[in-house]
């Protein structure tokens, strides 16, 4: 069953799906589009703004709603158009975070998201990310995806 759809931005990479949170002028958009614009290892879209997540057994599935479909928002120029993917098995939460509410060396269990008694690995960096990529790509071989 596919519930509500949550404040996020959704790029896959590879079949692992990479959700992105973070409160409104975090960064969630232009951290996706750095992602999708990585020459050596380039993302897809799957959604910007709203994420639908499904349940699947032990699996988290992320859908684009279909008002949404293909839009990303580039700040401060509005919304652009790109090609897109409809649906992924999600991988990994990266959430961006206040850097001064960020702990250096974080508990194990704040770097786990849970939605519907389903848990993924979680990544905290601080909002506006500006070298993010790096520390994405390093997260998922770390966990293997």
């Amino acid at each position: 069953m596919i519930g509500p759809a949550i404040h996020g931005t959704v790029v896959v990479w590879q079949n692992a799906g990479i959700l992105i949170i973070g409160r409104s002028g975090s960064g969630k958009s232009q951290l996706a589009l750095a992602l999708m614009c990585d020459a050596t290892r380039p993302c897809s879209l799957v959604a910007d703004d709203g994420v639908l997540l499904r349940v699947d057994g032990a699996e988290l599935w992320a859908a684009v709603p279909p008002r949404l479909r293909g839009k990303i928002e580039r700040y401060g120029m509005g919304i652009e158009t790109h090609e897109f993917v409809e649906t992924c098995r999600l991988a990994l939460v990266v959430e961006l975070t206040p850097r001064d509410r960020i702990d250096r060396m974080p508990e194990p269990d704040a770097l786990i998201w849970t939605h519907e008694a389903v848990s993924l690995p979680k990544l905290i960096l601080p909002e506006q990310p500006r070298n993010g990529a790096p520390a994405i790509y390093a997260t998922l071989r770390r966990i293997n995806a």
